[in-house]
């Protein structure tokens, strides 16, 4: 088995200058680890936070994945108001978690996840369709499976989509394997 060689490139996101300080959010750089953000509905929020994220349930512009931001603006495409406390199913079990004892449900709020994503070797496009600098192709297989790094026989372990021809105004970041990503922070916002 052929071992790659050098470190991936190192990966700068929007949110490393607010956690690069604070205790207990340290990152390790040899593998590319970063915080990121997920947006979520209500109705899923407390089988992610049972079972962790799974590529499987989304599908987007590159394919089935665990589609990630570094600004909250691009995150709140994907999340649905929690418009109160919920009296039966998963939300309900969720509220449980979340506003028990003095703390009680706000009404109209959002949910982020702020995730830690082990990003590796990734490949970076503007097209959806060509790795960044070059005309090879993005994909080994169907949307599901990264191309090749080049020199080695290992395929890129996740995805910066980089603002241009696809994406107007914010990064987007995938990961094609949910044990890549661990959802480490629930935070709730609520919209102005």
């Amino acid at each position: 088995m052929q071992r790659c060689r050098s470190r991936p490139r190192p990966l700068k996101t929007l949110l490393q200058s607010a956690y690069a300080n604070v205790a207990d959010m340290s990152c390790d750089e040899s593998i590319n680890e970063v915080f990121l953000l997920h947006g979520t509905k209500p109705e899923v929020l407390f089988n992610v936070l049972s079972n962790g994220l799974d590529e499987g349930f989304s599908d987007g512009l590159f394919g089935q994945g665990t589609y990630l931001g570094e600004n909250p603006c691009k995150n709140d495409q994907y999340v649905t108001v929690d418009a109160s406390k919920a009296r039966s199913g998963d939300i309900k079990k969720l509220h449980d978690v979340l506003y028990k004892g003095d703390i009680t449900h706000p009404g109209g709020v959002y949910y982020l996840l702020l995730c830690r994503a082990a990003m590796g070797y990734y490949a970076c496009t503007k097209d959806a369709e060509t790795i960044d600098g070059s005309s090879k192709s993005l994909w080994a297989i169907n949307q599901r499976v990264l191309g090749q790094i080049p020199n080695s026989s290992y395929n890129y372990h996740s995805l910066v989509a980089k603002t241009g021809d696809r994406i107007l105004r914010h990064r987007e970041f995938i990961m094609f394997k949910g044990a890549r990503v661990y959802p480490e922070y629930v935070l709730a916002y609520q919209r102005a």
